[in-house]
């Protein structure tokens, strides 16, 4: 049986990622913290946890619309074939900082 103490410290984690992500939609949240993976249901609770840290970092939240985004969106440009080159969690994170996802 899986352990039940691990249910609270994950809900943490999603609570405060979403706190700092307010324009993310939950689902859209756990999604792209799972690295975009369809298969979501099978994905461990630590990996879950690990592909929330982005969401939650040192309290810098990036948008669509800030500079910085900008930058990425310009550097990223030089590259046409940057999803395949780049690990599907990272894909999935970017596409939603360059707001690809609704």
């Amino acid at each position: 049986m899986t352990d039940p103490s691990r249910i609270d410290p994950v809900l943490n984690k999603v609570r405060l990622a979403w706190r700092r992500n307010p324009e993310l939609r939950l689902g859209q949240l756990i999604s792209n913290a799972a690295g975009g993976d369809e298969y979501v249901f099978q994905l461990p609770d630590a990996h879950l946890v690990d592909g929330l840290e982005p969401y939650i970092g040192d309290g810098i939240v990036l948008t669509p619309e800030s500079d910085a985004v900008e930058s990425i969106r310009a550097f990223l440009a030089e590259f046409p074939d940057w999803q395949k080159r780049l690990p599907t969690g990272l894909v999935g994170r970017l596409r939603v900082l360059l707001g690809e996802f609704d």
